[in-house]
């Protein structure tokens, strides 16, 4: 049996970003760190349609619309699109699909017009991504916007995201119920690690972060954490070297990435080329 549970993220003027889990079944924001007008919010749709289990803006609401049409002048209104809320899924080619929820999408096979995800053109238009796919959400422009997600997770023991053939530096989700710490022992990365260290000359190896895979986690006030994939990171703990997400003192460092919370990463090796990736979780 699938568990149920909803997500509230309210893009609201100069708030700040906090995802909480009270338990496995269950989390919600509180608050986002958006200017409403001018920025987006990094965020993971990340529950499966009830319906037929797939991930996709249908599982998505919003508490603010607009209007597309002036019924007294029967005409598009110009620039509706720079008002409404919106949605940017990425479509794997480096570049975004855009939706807008409106009042008066026409959905050509009820014929007829309806509240929802609508295209530049006014059509009702539903996007499906897969999961681990990070999306930024606008908020309706000056007006604080709550945008619900809502259906299933998952009820397997382990899942996992990955790309065969991701671009440079993708948009990333954290979908599972709870936060996700990247060196945790539940976290599998399926990564080439490089070397941080030349160990014949016992120095550092110039440029190994410009090499390494790495993950960039917004960090809450417009920046961002970064971890790098190397073999040889320093666990202060364990006082050994040990393959895992580091800082750039190659030191092993973890970071929490929140429920319902997007990410970059960077898949690139040491002669340039994308590879593909993966990393599992066990929930």
């Amino acid at each position: 049996m699938k568990k149920l549970i909803a997500l509230a993220a309210v893009a609201a003027c100069g708030a700040s970003l906090a995802v909480e889990s009270a338990n496995i079944v269950g989390y919600q924001t509180t608050s986002t760190a958006v200017t409403v007008q001018d920025n987006f919010v990094l965020l993971a749709p990340s529950f499966l349609n009830v319906s037929d289990g797939i991930l996709s803006t249908d599982t998505i609401k919003c508490d603010q619309t607009v209007n597309t049409l002036n019924e007294t002048q029967d005409e598009e209104i110009e620039g509706w699109t720079d008002d409404a809320a919106a949605i940017m899924v990425p479509d794997g080619l480096g570049s975004y699909a855009w939706r807008y929820y409106v009042a008066d999408a026409y959905d050509e096979v009820e014929e007829d017009f309806v509240e929802g995800w609508a295209s530049d053109d006014t059509l009702l238009n539903t996007l499906e991504f897969d999961l681990g796919v990070g999306v930024w959400v606008r908020g309706k422009v000056g007006t604080a916007t709550t945008i619900t997600f809502s259906g299933a997770i998952s009820d397997n023991a382990s899942e996992q995201v990955a790309r065969a053939k991701p671009i440079e530096v993708e948009l990333v989700a954290n979908p599972y119920p709870t936060a996700l710490s990247v060196n945790s022992d539940k976290v599998t990365w399926t990564l080439d690690a490089v070397n941080t260290l030349n160990e014949t000359q016992d120095e550092e190896i110039e440029g190994w972060t410009d090499d390494a895979a790495a993950i960039m986690v917004p960090n809450g006030v417009g920046g961002y954490y970064w971890r790098y994939y190397v073999a040889d990171a320093y666990d202060e703990v364990k006082e050994d070297f040990v393959k895992g997400w580091a800082s750039d003192d190659t030191l092993l460092n973890d970071v929490e990435i929140p429920a319902g919370t997007g990410f970059w990463l960077r898949r690139i090796s040491a002669d340039g080329k994308n590879q593909a990736w993966s990393f599992t979780v066990e929930l």
